[in-house]
């Protein structure tokens, strides 16, 4: 490269000295050009593929075109790959790629062309596997190596993928979970070349070796504790015999894991047999369950193995206690003892219509779908012992004493109860003609046994209660007469309920007189007051009547919520109070929310919705009042009327205008109202709420 420049130079001496000789060997001055510099290179093609052995020409372009000196070197940056001589052309010597580079003598400026050259295609003649079969279980990977010829060959080998194999490349394959072994051929190709594999893909079946039945996946096998469950695998899952096991050439003791959910109960582990055949043994530790899983690769499959014991018959039973007495929904148990204390034989409790077992020789009464008690035997067994077990079924009857003797209180009937007179009521065993023995005692059925409610309280409460004494107790439950009304009264026992109604009643007392206080109410409209009725006389079954009105919504007992006028104006009325026959007027007076301010000697309105502008600085005081013109101070509404806690006043910009409550007045004449004071200039609104009830106006601050 460097003799090439020292070159270039050489020659433009030569013709620098030819430039400026003249005749007879004197320098005759020549006008000398302007030199055009070298801007930038680039090359005709950026990428070139080419084979091996295969040649190209790459042309240099120099810029700009008038440039002085075009002059430029090229150059490879693998020449093993190819190559480039001084003119551009390049030479693809080998598969890989290169990249060939432009450099102009002026500047140094660069362009670079990327060269790929690819290898000759040399066919495949021929290809061998190095298994001509090979066999899977499912989950398995096995790899088969191919051998292709020529050596040298640019075929690659094409390795299926088969419906039953997972392809991981290479010839490295895993098979898929299978239902059934399945045996095909595998076709390997290597262009024109082709050899085929015969391939079978085997289930995870497992069979046991005493037996050769196969053990199906997600089966429950049953051993007893310290029995074995030994399994391999196999080809088949029927008419099995030793030669079929999968020997070891398939499946390596390494290819599998199989594991034990609960090893306290039972063990697993891997086994050969005849030096060839992997499996597992399974031996039972202790009772219960365990699942086995067995693992090959991202396969799995699993049975269930049970561990029981040694089977010990029963030859005694004894039931305790011997007899059990319920009332319906009522909870109780029995409770078994067999012999030998070690015998493997349950106790089998049986059904009953009356009762619903629980297990274990516990029951529940059912509700007794008639009238009656019933008695009955349980056969309870174990093994071929039966042993007899009584039971006796009550309905819930309900009974009270009156006029000395006990009356029943029919399920679903109603007993009238005078206002404050009460009943105490018992459990009976019998309906009718029933003595204090025929009471049921608390030996049968506990006071925390059954539950007893009021629907309506107000009407009638009740009560647990219990009377007798040493070894005769009896719990019941007592209904106390409150107010006039009906209540039902409720008893349950379980999920099981009886019930009755009470109906109170008492004697009708009317009202001969009516008071009511206070005589007169003022509102301002969104207030509640309340007036209060005393009724003669004071033992009077006539209720108080309060009325309705336009005005006034009532919130019941004498109290109203004086509503939004819908009209600008006051309103006074009279509310005709009731009791029986008796009638009193209460006087009502109701006035709007009329917002009034001092100003210039008077009191001037702030309507409702209106505008008011005051000076930045300043503020108004407002008052409530009954008139809306002409109002003088006696016109206010004073706190005997609206107090400060019945009334809210907010703004709705603080920054602009705010509001506080303020008081005015001494002695007696008291009055709340609200001062708005201008802070700034702009717009607020000032609201005033009692009750639901709002009214409001616009405050203007200007400077």
């Amino acid at each position: 490269m460097k003799s090439y420049f020292r070159i270039l130079s050489a020659l433009s001496a030569v013709a620098t000295v030819i430039a400026f000789s003249g005749c007879g060997g004197k320098e005759q001055e020549q006008p000398k050009p302007d030199s055009v510099k070298v801007s930038g290179v680039s090359i005709d093609k950026p990428t070139l593929s080419m084979t091996e052995g295969e040649t190209a020409n790459l042309t240099a372009i120099v810029m700009p075109e008038n440039a002085t000196n075009k002059a430029v070197a090229w150059k490879s940056g693998n020449s093993g790959v190819a190559d480039v001589d001084a003119s551009g052309k390049v030479t693809a010597v080998k598969a890989g790629t290169s990249d060939i580079t432009v450099t102009t003598a002026d500047g140094g400026k660069t362009a670079t062309c990327k060269v790929t050259v690819a290898s000759k295609a040399v066919p495949a003649t021929g290809l061998t596997l190095s298994l001509s079969s090979v066999a899977f279980v499912e989950g398995q990977t096995k790899s088969i190596n191919a051998t292709v010829t020529p050596s040298n060959s640019t075929d690659e080998v094409v390795w299926p993928s088969p419906a039953q194999l997972t392809s991981n490349g290479g010839g490295s394959y895993t098979a898929k979970k299978a239902d059934d072994s399945e045996s095909f051929d595998l076709e390997v190709k290597a262009g024109a070349a082709s050899a085929k594999a015969g391939v079978t893909v085997y289930p995870m079946w497992f069979v046991e070796f005493l037996t050769d039945k196969l053990v199906p996946d997600g089966s429950t096998s049953t051993i007893t504790e310290g029995g074995e469950l030994t399994c391999y695998f196999s080809k088949k899952k029927t008419g099995i015999t030793g030669d079929f096991y999968i020997g070891d050439d398939i499946l390596p003791a390494g290819d599998f894991t199989v594991s034990s959910s609960e090893a306290g109960i039972a063990t697993v582990k891997k086994v050969v047999v005849s030096s060839k055949y992997n499996g597992f043994k399974v031996v039972g530790k202790k009772l219960g369950s365990s699942t086995i899983t067995v693992k090959i690769g991202d396969v799995s499959r699993s049975i269930k193995v049970t561990v029981t014991e040694k089977t010990v018959p029963a030859t005694g039973l004894n039931v305790t206690p011997q007899n059990l007495t319920f009332v319906e929904g009522q909870t109780k148990s029995f409770s078994a003892a067999v012999t030998p204390s070690n015998s493997t034989d349950n106790v089998v409790w049986p059904n009953s219509s009356y009762l619903t077992s629980k297990g274990g020789g516990t029951y529940t009464a059912n509700k007794l779908g008639f009238d009656n008690y019933v008695g009955f035997e349980l056969d309870v067994k174990a093994g071929s012992v039966t042993k007899k077990a009584g039971v006796m079924v009550y309905p819930m009857w309900f009974v009270h004493y009156s006029k000395n003797k006990y009356e029943l209180v029919p399920d679903g009937s109603t007993y009238e109860l005078d206002k404050n007179k009460k009943i105490a009521c018992y459990f009976s065993k019998k309906k009718s003609y029933a003595t204090h023995e025929d009471r049921i005692d608390r030996d049968i059925l506990s006071e925390g046994d059954f539950t007893v409610t009021s629907s309506d309280n107000s009407v009638a409460t009740v009560r647990k209660s219990t009377v007798g004494a040493g070894g005769r107790i009896y719990h019941g439950f007592d209904v106390s007469a409150l107010n006039v009304g009906s209540s039902t009264i409720t008893v349950k026992i379980g999920d099981v309920s009886r019930s009755f109604n009470v109906t109170v009643t008492e004697k009708t007392v009317p009202a001969t007189g009516l008071n009511v206080t206070p005589q007169n109410l003022t509102f301002v409209e969104g207030q509640t007051k309340s007036f209060s009725a005393a009724v003669t006389p004071s033992n009077s079954t006539d209720n108080v009547v309060w009325p309705n009105s336009s005005y006034l919504t009532s919130k019941g007992g004498g109290t109203y919520t004086a509503n939004k006028l819908g009209f600008d104006n006051y309103v006074g009325f009279e509310l005709d109070v009731k009791a029986g026959s008796v009638t009193k007027k209460a006087g009502v007076m109701v006035y709007p929310m009329w917002f009034v301010h001092y100003s210039k000697n008077k009191y001037e309105l702030v309507p409702d919705g209106s505008t008011y502008e005051l000076d930045k600085n300043k503020k108004i005081a407002c008052y409530f009042s009954k008139k809306k013109s002409y109002a003088t101070h006696e016109d206010r509404i004073d706190r005997d009327i609206l107090s400060e806690g019945d009334f809210t006043v907010t703004s709705s910009d603080n920054s602009v205008a705010t509001v506080r409550k303020s008081t005015v007045g001494a002695g007696g004449r008291i009055y709340h109202g609200f001062d708005v004071s201008a802070l700034n200039v702009g717009s607020s609104t000032i609201t005033v709420k009692i009750g639901n009830v709002s009214r409001f106006f616009d405050v203007l601050v200007t400077k």
